[in-house]
Formats: C-alpha cells, sequence, structure tokens
C-alpha cells in the first residue's frame, strides 16, 4: 500500500503552509528542466511560474485525476516550454544525433527522474516507449544516469534558483 501524503492531503484541503510545502517539492526540478531545455533564466522562471500556478490551481480544486503534483508540474512546464522554444540547441552536441523530441524525453527523465507510464504519458508514447528510449541512450552514450546528472547539475549551477514565486502564488491566495 502507498504510503500517504498527509502534506499533499492538507494542500488539497486548502491548508496554505502545506500547499506552499507542495509547491516547494517541485520547484527546483522544473526550474532545472525548463534551464536544461531553454538554456535562458528568464524563460526558465516564466516557464516555472506558469507550471506552479497551474498546478497549485488543480491542487486547490483537487482535479489531480490520480496523479501526483509533480506529473502534473512537469506536464506544465513542458507544455509552457513548447510555446516558446521547439529546439533545445544548447543540448544537441551533447545529446548526440537525437530528434529534439527524444532530445526533450532525455532531459524530463534525468532532471526530474520521470520514468515508466509517467514519461510514456507525459510524451503521448506506447507503453514502456520512454524507458526503452532512454536506456538505448544511456548505452549509447557510456554514461550513467548519475554520471548525465552530474552534468546537469554542472550547467544548473550556471544559475541560481529564482526567489519569491511560490511566496507570491501563496499571498494572491491570502488577498
Amino acid at each position: 500500500m502507498a504510503k500517504k501524503d498527509y502534506v499533499l492531503i492538507n494542500a488539497l484541503k486548502g491548508n496554505l503552509d502545506a500547499l506552499e510545502n507542495v509547491l516547494g517539492r517541485i520547484y527546483a526540478p522544473n526550474f532545472d528542466l525548463a534551464f536544461h531545455v531553454s538554456n535562458d533564466e528568464e524563460i526558465a522562471k516564466g516557464c516555472l511560474k506558469q507550471a506552479l500556478t497551474n498546478t497549485r490551481n488543480l491542487i486547490l480544486t483537487g482535479d489531480l485525476d490520480g496523479r501526483t503534483p509533480i506529473y502534473h508540474a512537469t506536464a506544465f512546464t513542458l507544455a509552457a516550454l513548447n510555446e516558446i522554444t521547439s529546439k533545445i540547441d544548447s543540448w544537441n552536441q551533447a545529446l548526440g544525433e537525437l530528434t529534439d523530441e527524444d532530445g526533450l524525453i532525455l532531459l524530463t527523465h534525468l532532471a526530474l527522474d520521470v520514468q515508466g507510464n509517467d514519461l510514456d504519458s507525459l510524451f503521448d508514447l506506447d507503453h514502456g516507449a520512454g524507458d526503452a528510449l532512454v536506456a538505448r541512450f544511456l548505452a549509447e552514450s557510456g554514461m550513467s544516469d548519475d554520471e548525465w546528472g552530474d552534468v546537469l547539475d554542472k550547467h544548473g549551477a550556471t544559475v541560481s534558483l529564482p526567489t519569491g514565486i511560490i511566496d507570491s502564488l501563496i499571498d494572491d491566495l491570502e488577498d
């Protein structure tokens, strides 16, 4: 049986401290994904704000459809990125001869550890296709998830996490 997430349960009941905690859990990984894809701090910040706003609203309406908040935030981050950029030029050299979508699937897996049915669902893939792509890429690159994580961490360390986004989303509700 899955462990109950009491913080999420309280957020779903409208507890703003719990909502802030839930949003805090998904903040950094989704900023990282947006930054890795766009290679632009302002674009990443805008995508993050949009994703967190939409996720906050889903939590407050209780409309999570059995998915986790990080799943929804990731979907919203990807949607925001899709509106802004269709290429991941900054990673094409490192990722090799991948299509933009395959590169985005890999960055989503590597930045957020999304896998299995969630990875397939986010990209509308056949069952197991996302994990197969990741496994094939890791084998061809000769690097592990952890080694690619170190590469992403080095890239992410070039910018600071934006501040004040979660506070402003919570403050909007208190006004």
